[in-house]
């Protein structure tokens, strides 16, 4: 068994201050998370590889998500102009999609939304 200070069993002995951290860390890994699958979903077949997450070690020594990207190809087609610009647009789409949906949940747009549904 760890004699650790702060380690009592299996669980940490944290004060209030660095349990309030770690929930908010907690609670930022996952949004973290989900914003980055949400990236992969959109972007479909340009996405490269998976996410990239930055991280932040929390009071309990773990490490959590408090950023994170998607590398996106915007690899060119020699002699195919259309296929290009179909490529660019879906990159672009994509990214409206994801940066629609934030916007949407901001507190400020939700009142719009109310006053003004067609938002």
């Amino acid at each position: 068994m760890d004699k650790s200070p702060g380690i009592q069993g299996d669980t940490l002995d944290l004060s209030p201050e660095a349990e309030a951290q770690l929930r908010k860390l907690k609670q930022r890994d996952a949004e973290v998370r989900a914003h980055e699958r949400a990236h992969m979903a959109a972007a479909g077949g340009n996405a490269v590889g998976g996410p990239h997450y930055e991280y932040q070690k929390g009071p309990d020594g773990k490490q959590y998500a408090i950023g994170g990207h998607v590398d996106i190809s915007l690899s060119s087609v020699d002699g195919d102009p259309e296929e290009n610009e179909k490529n660019a647009q879906e990159v672009r789409r994509a990214a409206l999609r994801i940066a629609r949906k934030r916007i949407l949940k901001m507190p400020a747009i939700q009142i719009l939304r109310r006053k003004i549904p067609t938002l």
